[in-house]
């Protein structure tokens, strides 16, 4: 690392970044008593450029097991007019409580700029709390769908421990997910309940049908939404190095990344 600690590189690549993109955006937030970074966010001139032109629906997806100290990698991505993917920005945080997660959205506003994030209409998320309060808190008025994989996979763990008939309550959980219309989820709702154990039903009651978020596609055609329904993840490639050393490599590499976009 040329005689460099790890964190002096970091800070490198960032000079890097503001001498050949003088639009872009680096929120550094730490804990003023410790001195512990609590998340890293970065955004390029591009990719401002990018949030901006398609900023209606936001989709935070989060990454895992990219650094040595396990610092989950939040991507925020856009969709463009053809309908792909489009990386408006990266935050590396130190945890995933409400006020760390909130800390990393409010960079990427401050990236954007407030009036065009006034222009966010939907974000798109997994079932996380942390992650659903902070977009109340920074992005109030925003409607939150929750991604259908993560849906589908939060309510098959929870119904094969409660019901031991989920194979026959499956295909209507489908139903509910896919139903175009509230009459149809209705109809699957009442048959739901004539087969479903209680446990299951109160599960299910609690955590979706009385559930204020959005994650059956007849409340997602009801809002603007882009035809996303999962946030997919990142597909950032990072290299496996023997002489990486948690955060202040893998945050080398993407800056590297972006630099490259």
């Amino acid at each position: 690392m040329d005689g460099l600690s790890p964190w002096e590189l970091v800070f490198q690549r960032l000079t890097r970044l503001q001498e050949e993109d003088p639009n872009h955006t680096v929120c550094v937030r730490y804990n003023p008593d410790s001195l512990e970074v609590n998340s890293i966010f970065f955004q390029t001139g591009q990719m401002k450029t990018d949030h901006k032109n398609f900023i209606e629906v936001l989709e935070m997806d989060t990454t895992y097991k990219l650094c040595t100290n396990n610092m989950p990698l939040v991507v925020f991505k856009v969709v463009d007019y053809y309908g792909s993917g489009r990386t408006v920005g990266f935050s590396l945080i130190s945890s995933e409580k409400k006020e760390i997660v909130t800390e990393a959205l409010k960079c990427l506003k401050v990236g954007v700029g407030e009036e065009s994030a006034s222009k966010i209409r939907t974000v798109l998320i997994d079932k996380d709390q942390s992650e659903i309060a902070a977009v109340h808190d920074v992005l109030p008025g925003t409607e939150v769908h929750l991604c259908d994989f993560h849906v589908k996979n939060a309510i098959e763990a929870s119904g094969k421990k409660l019901a031991p008939n989920w194979k026959e309550i499956e295909p209507l959980i489908e139903k509910m997910r896919y139903a175009h219309t509230k009459v149809k989820y209705d109809k699957a709702y009442e048959e739901l309940k004539k087969i479903a154990p209680k446990p299951f039903m109160d599960y299910f009651d609690k955590n979706w049908h009385n559930f204020s978020l959005i994650w059956s596609d007849y409340q997602r055609n009801e809002t603007l939404n882009l035809r996303e329904r999962t946030s997919v993840a990142a597909e950032i490639r990072l290299q496996s190095s023997q002489n990486a050393t948690g955060i202040c490599i893998v945050l080398c590499k993407l800056i590297t990344l972006a630099l490259k976009i």
